[in-house]
């Protein structure tokens, strides 16, 4: 039976759902792909933060449970993944270094290193189900350490197994 009026190749019902269908994938891939950055960028920050709180901490002397604590607390904050890995140490006889003609003895560092691997909410091509990040960090200790044999204090703890704070 054939509807008078109405020819099959000229009836454009439907093409917007049909274009649509074709377009939206790639969309919802484009828009959970910034999502996931925004996540990512936001760990990285936790990340770079708590190193940073957590070398300040120890280049002032601070024992290592205070260190560990600060650190903890920073790395626990906003949205984060559940684990990660931080160690720091106290250098206190780096050695010298030389700077163009003249010779520089360096000063006690202190170094903080904060790892996590952060879990993909989307597969990217080419990351795999997640992304390592870290950050470290080294600064000059304002107050040496008060023992003069020369010892390194450290520490370190991960999300799994946190400092007692």
């Amino acid at each position: 039976m054939v509807i008078r009026g109405q020819n099959i190749w000229h009836d454009r019902r439907g093409q917007a759902l049909v274009e649509f269908a074709l377009v939206a994938p790639l969309l919802l891939f484009f828009l959970f792909a910034i999502i996931q950055m925004g996540l990512l960028f936001n760990g990285f920050i936790s990340i770079e933060q708590a190193a940073r709180i957590g070398v300040r901490e120890a280049s002032l002397g601070e024992d290592s449970q205070l260190v560990g604590c600060s650190i903890y607390n920073q790395v626990n904050t906003g949205i984060f993944p559940v684990a990660a890995t931080v160690y720091w140490s106290e250098n206190s006889s780096p050695g010298s270094s030389s700077t163009g003609t003249s010779t520089t003895s360096s000063l006690p560092t202190v170094t903080v290193h904060v790892k996590t691997s952060y879990p993909l909410m989307v597969p990217l091509p080419g990351f795999g189900p997640s992304i390592p990040i870290g950050q470290q960090y080294t600064m000059v200790q304002e107050t040496p350490p008060s023992s003069s044999s020369g010892t390194t204090s450290s520490g370190s703890f991960t999300l799994q197994n946190p400092p007692k704070c």
